[in-house]
């Protein structure tokens, strides 16, 4: 089931359409801004995806690399897009996401996202017109 979901990232991962029914419900979501976990989360991190994507405008999303080890998936990326916003700031940054998934469920129950970025320097590019 591991590389089921390893597969359905490299086709889809973020930038295209988000299968959740591969978390848990109270999937905890993190990544250098902001966390959260609990009931009604996965339901969150839809519509926190679903919202930012509205913005994006021809986003770009490339897996430099992966690696299973145990219930851990680890991908790593680089995403750059547009938003769509009157001066068309660019939002970009490379990182990677470690997924835990529960090997019962099989079920992401941990999506943990770190940038090699230093956040402050992805908030600092949103203020720069391009």
């Amino acid at each position: 089931m591991i590389y089921n979901i390893l597969l359905y990232f490299l086709k889809h991962y973020f930038v295209g359409s988000m299968d959740m029914t591969l978390w848990e419900d109270d999937c905890v979501f993190a990544d250098p801004l902001s966390s959260f976990g609990g009931k009604g989360s996965t339901d969150r991190f839809r519509r926190n995806a679903a919202n930012l994507g509205k913005f994006l405008k021809n986003p770009t999303l490339k897996v430099t690399s992966f690696s299973v080890r145990g219930n851990e998936i680890t991908v790593s990326w680089i995403f750059n897009s547009v938003l769509a916003l009157p001066w068309n700031p660019v939002l970009a940054a490379s990182g990677q996401t470690r997924h835990i998934v529960n090997l019962k469920t099989n079920r992401i129950e941990k999506y943990e996202e770190s940038w090699k970025t230093k956040p402050i320097e992805v908030i600092k590019r949103l203020f720069i017109p391009t």
